[in-house]
C-alpha cells in the first residue's frame, strides 16, 4: 500500500484490488486479466511465497501468472513487467518466479534503502536513466609506428 500511494503521490497512474475492483464489478478475474492487459507497466511483488504460488499456478497469483506470462514473452512487452522484490530471510532469487529470473529486478527488501529504490523504479516507468549515455564522439587519429 505505502509503494502504490507513493507512485499515486508522483503522478503514476496506480490500479490495485484495494482500491479498484469495484470499477470491475468486484470481479478479480476480470480486474487481472483487463488491468494487466490494458497497463502500461505491471509491478509484480516477488517473495518466496509468490515465486513459488507463481511457479505452481496456485490461486489468484497462478491465474494472474498465466495471463502474463501469454504477454510477456511478446518482444513488445519487454519492458512492461517490473519485478519488485521484497524479502527480508531469502535469497533474492528464490524471490522471483522462474520466468523473471533473467529480469533486471528492483530490490525493496531492504527499508534504509526504500528511497533508492523507490528513485529506480520511477525512472523505470518514466524511462529516465540515471546517467545520460554521452554522445558518440569521433575515433581518434592515432600514431602508426613502423617495426
Amino acid at each position: 500500500m505505502k509503494l502504490a500511494s507513493d507512485l499515486i503521490k508522483n503522478g503514476v497512474v496506480v490500479k490495485i484490488d484495494e482500491w479498484d475492483l469495484d470499477d470491475y464489478d468486484n470481479d478479480l478475474n476480470k480486474f487481472m486479466e483487463t488491468g494487466i492487459r490494458e497497463s502500461d507497466f505491471v509491478l509484480m511483488i516477488c517473495t518466496k511465497n509468490y515465486a513459488e504460488r507463481t511457479n505452481n499456478r496456485k490461486g489468484g497469483v497462478g491465474v494472474e501468472s498465466t495471463i502474463i506470462t501469454g504477454e510477456y514473452y511478446d518482444k513488445n512487452n519487454a519492458k512492461k513487467y517490473i519485478p519488485i522484490i521484497k524479502s527480508e530471510n531469502h535469497d533474492r532469487q528464490e524471490c522471483l518466479p522462474s520466468y523473471l529470473k533473467s529480469k533486471l529486478a528492483i530490490d525493496f527488501s531492504s527499508a534504509p534503502e526504500y528511497d533508492d529504490s523507490f528513485e529506480s523504479l520511477l525512472r523505470r516507468i518514466a524511462g529516465k536513466p540515471k546517467f545520460k549515455k554521452p554522445e558518440l564522439g569521433s575515433f581518434p587519429d592515432l600514431p602508426v609506428s613502423e617495426i
